[in-house]
């Protein structure tokens, strides 16, 4: 439940990464306001995808109040918030095998519980949803394998020990995720690959592979990714902050949709584990 009658209002600082950190976080202290009998509002002034042009907090561009009868105000109590959160070994979406430490990031802790908290604190508004099932109706096919595969930019959660320990040629690991795939088409052979990437080379890589069978949706990309990190791999391209969120939630949402998700570690995978914890998945260890 995410009432807050009779009890204190708390105020949530997202913090400046990419949006599916904040959003795990959310889920995270949405369990925790469970157990301490309070509730929150969020505010999330410092997000990279602020845009000047809306007036709103960045958090209501793309979701509803994880609380909505607690209205933002002034003077509110800070909840702890960031590493001393989301770096647990009880956090239920984003474990670590030690408490501070935030390398490497597991898969959820118990996904049935995560997707109970997610459902109730982290609600996409309408438009997006509208936007996912429009672009459901125009390209799926009756069985969907969901391909995340972070571009050369991805250095989160232990990634650079783990991409070391797959010998990827380069920055990217293709060969694992190309397996696995190889696999499930052997099984299901007239599915089509929903693949989702930072990356523009690493959607060209995966089109060149399975042609026509692949479908991805029209996000901002660059060759390195991480562009809302602002990297200086992208050098001077500049990207609309607001609209980068955007394609993240609604990508998420359409891997959600897959029948089978493939994927390596990151804030996103987790997310997408928790929306459907029924989901079939295969782990690539990248």
């Amino acid at each position: 439940m995410n009432e807050s009658h009779n009890t204190k209002r708390l105020r949530l600082r997202a913090g400046p990464s990419g949006i599916f950190s904040n959003v795990n976080e959310v889920i995270e202290q949405g369990r925790l306001a469970q157990l301490g009998g309070y509730s929150f509002f969020i505010d999330w002034s410092v997000s990279c995808y602020r845009d000047a042009d809306r007036e709103e907090d960045p958090w209501a561009y793309y979701f509803e109040p994880s609380f909505p009868d607690v209205t933002p105000f002034e003077g509110a109590d800070d909840l702890p918030g960031g590493i001393p959160i989301c770096c647990t070994r009880e956090n239920v979406i984003t474990p670590r095998l030690e408490d501070g430490n935030c390398n490497p990031l597991l898969l959820p802790r118990d996904r049935a519980a995560a997707s109970r908290l997610l459902h109730t604190y982290v609600r996409p508004k309408q438009y997006i949803k509208d936007a996912v099932a429009a672009f459901k109706a125009d390209h799926w096919r009756s069985k969907m394998i969901g391909l995340h595969i972070r571009g050369p930019g991805r250095l989160d959660g232990g990634a650079d020990v783990l991409r070391k320990a797959l010998g990827a040629e380069g920055a990217v690991p293709f060969q694992p995720f190309f397996e696995h795939t190889d696999r499930i088409l052997d099984l299901i052979p007239d599915a089509g690959i929903f693949v989702c990437s930072d990356s523009q080379p690493v959607i060209d890589r995966v089109r060149d592979r399975y042609g026509d069978r692949v479908v991805d949706y029209p996000a901002i990309r660059s060759t390195f990714g991480e562009m809302h990190a602002r990297h200086p791999e992208n050098g001077d391209e500049t990207f609309p902050t607001y609209r980068l969120g955007l394609d993240m939630v609604i990508e998420a949402l359409l891997l959600a949709e897959t029948d089978v998700f493939i994927h390596g570690n990151s804030n996103v995978a987790n997310f997408v584990l928790s929306y459907d914890p029924y989901q079939m998945h295969v782990y690539v260890l990248a």
